[in-house]
């Protein structure tokens, strides 16, 4: 490969995957369930529940060692017990970036 050729742009881009982190608060929201119900029937703790994980919607304590946990569940993991449960969802469009598509190709 020549200098010249090393700063010609590719025809793919790889993007790196980004994991979105809801909060609990976000969860029981979208769930429509207290805290209370989400802690004690849907949630695993990692590192706290003493029960199975097994069907649970597994969370994540994301705060530094010492500090007061600030707990997380991640987009995928979501989605994964959604579908276990047979709870179906919908994922909003970005329309912005459908018509850029659209006016770049011509």
């Amino acid at each position: 490969m020549s200098v010249w050729e090393e700063d010609q742009l590719g025809s793919e881009v790889v993007l790196p995957p980004l994991e979105f982190l809801f909060t609990l608060t976000q969860i029981q929201d979208m769930l429509q369930v207290s805290r209370d119900y989400l802690v004690d029937n849907i949630l695993w703790m990692r590192g706290r529940s003493h029960n199975s994980p097994r069907g649970r919607l597994q969370s994540i304590n994301i705060a530094s060692p010492g500090d007061t946990p600030v707990w997380r569940v991640s987009e995928t993991d979501f989605k994964l017990w959604m579908r276990s449960k047979g709870i179906s969802f919908t994922e909003p469009v970005n329309i912005k970036l459908r018509k850029k598509s659209t006016s770049v190709r011509g």
